[in-house]
């Protein structure tokens, strides 16, 4: 019996053109005698999907039974070899939310029941739907094993998604599958992870537990899953192979939060979006150190509570002599950041708006301006609606060179705002040590033997300085009076 999907089908509200002569945009009088009267077009179009499929599934059923699973299997990808040279254009998502059983009674029927262009179409959904699968069941596998080492439950999961298929399908998958999995499930309920029984990364295992098949290999993505993929490479180089949870100091600055990595402040977001940036690097032969640089910057600003905690360098800085001190961006780096912040994907980025105006702020940026503004700038622009706007890829960031520190940014000193710095009691020059007119106005002295300046007791005590000192103090328990007492004692040595 055929079931037809009643959910979110679009096909059942759609006629559906045939091979066989029928006609399904020719008016409803053509065909009036041949319908009942209360019968709706929406009906006759899915009375006709019901027939088409139920005679393919009696065709199906016929192949099946006279195929052994490598027959079987050859005769699929000799079907998908002929339907591959119709490909051309984007999915069209006329069977989008039908169940795998029909959309492969339609993708592997040969005898008239579909169209070659309704047979793409239900191979495209099925690869669409398999791709899906794939990447949510890999990164769940990989979260598991950053917790545990294992892999079970994508064992597990597998088995029972081969088992799910229709028999064309699995009979695509390596001989002796099921049982190898079946095995590995055995063997993963021991003591051993699963990581030291073969050697290979976690994104390794996952390939071999989900292989490449012929109905997949239409989705968009050509890995068994992408996302999961940009994800292992992120904990790799960021995490040695495992997450840590996510730290926090938005808070406030701990000495505990500075003894950890900056990379553990980066949220879920950030991760999820360096994840993908490295996939992307990847697939374009980008230099992975751009994107590490990147998550280092990120890292940092939120390590130090979304850079709440960091003074800027401007407005702050003087050399010895009180002149003020500014950084700014070489020009190209500066015209990056201009482009950036002004232009309209920043509205859009998956990147935190409040990082790239704090990084691209020569006052924050400049001092680590090592070289990646190029990169940033192209996948700020990348990862936003604006994508398309992006400039190709050609070899720019194949390798990864850092600039020389000299080149990080442009240091300016002040011709006009200086610093108001206290007069010195006394100055050294050359090694050697004199009293200013403010020293000796304070009673201070240069020792004949080691030139240090001195204070003669008797003049400290009248400057009052020490009496300011000891208000300050509250005592004891055992003593509450004594700071009073010590003042006292204090203002009497004053007077003498």
């Amino acid at each position: 019996m055929v079931i037809i999907n009643s959910h979110n089908n679009p096909v059942r509200t759609q006629p559906v053109a045939t091979s066989a002569g029928i006609n399904p945009q020719a008016p409803a009088s053509a065909n009036a005698e041949k319908q009942p009267a209360s019968q709706t077009p929406s009906d006759s179009s899915v009375s006709l999907l019901a027939r088409q499929l139920g005679a393919s599934a009696t065709q199906a059923q016929i192949r099946d039974a006279a195929l052994d699973p490598q027959s079987l299997g050859q005769k699929a990808s000799q079907v998908l070899t002929e339907l591959s040279g119709r490909v051309g254009g984007p999915h069209s998502g006329a069977f989008e939310g039908m169940p795998r059983d029909q959309l492969a009674l339609i993708t592997y029927a040969e005898h008239g029941e579909f169209t070659v262009e309704e047979r793409v179409s239900a191979w495209q959904e099925t690869a669409r739907q398999e791709q899906l699968w794939r990447q949510s069941a890999a990164t769940r596998a990989l979260d598991e094993y950053s917790s545990t080492g294992k892999m079970t439950g994508l064992l597990g999961e597998a088995l029972a998604h081969f088992k799910s298929l229709p028999v064309i399908e699995q009979a695509q998958y390596p001989t002796g599958y099921a049982d190898d999995l079946l095995s590995k499930i055995d063997l993963d309920s021991s003591d051993a992870p699963i990581t030291q029984l073969r050697a290979a990364s976690p994104m390794e295992i996952v390939r071999g537990l989900l292989p490449e098949t012929g109905f997949s290999r239409l989705s968009n993505t050509h890995e068994p899953a992408a996302d999961a993929r940009g994800r292992q490479i992120m904990l790799d180089r960021l995490y040695g192979g495992r997450e840590p949870p996510v730290m926090d100091s938005t808070g406030g600055l701990t000495f505990t939060h500075l003894c950890h990595s900056s990379n553990d402040f980066l949220t879920k977001n950030d991760r999820q979006l360096l994840s993908d940036i490295y996939t992307y690097a990847q697939d374009k032969d980008v230099d992975m150190a751009y994107v590490d640089r990147i998550a280092w910057n990120i890292g940092h600003y939120r390590l130090f509570g979304n850079g709440r905690f960091i003074g800027g360098f401007n407005g702050n800085t003087y050399d010895l002599q009180g002149w003020q001190k500014t950084i700014s961006f070489p020009e190209p780096d500066a015209a990056i950041a201009s482009r950036v912040l002004n232009g309209s994907a920043i509205n859009s980025t998956r990147f935190d708006q409040g990082f790239l105006r704090h990084i691209l702020d020569p006052s924050f940026g400049a001092i680590n301006n090592s070289g990646y503004f190029g990169f940033m700038e192209h996948v700020v622009t990348k990862f936003s609606a604006e994508s398309h706007t992006a400039d190709p890829l050609e070899n720019q960031f194949a390798t990864y060179v850092p600039k020389p520190r000299e080149e990080y940014y442009v240091m300016t000193t002040s011709s006009t705002v200086r610093l108001h710095l206290p007069e010195p009691d006394f100055i050294t020059e050359n090694g050697v040590r004199r009293l200013t007119e403010k020293g000796r106005a304070l009673g201070y002295t240069l020792e004949e033997f080691t030139g240090a300046a001195v204070r003669p007791h008797l003049e400290l005590v009248r400057a009052k300085s020490g009496v300011e000192i000891l208000r300050q103090c509250f005592g004891n328990e055992r003593n509450p009076g004594l700071s009073g007492r010590l003042v006292s004692l204090w203002e009497r040595l004053g007077k003498m």
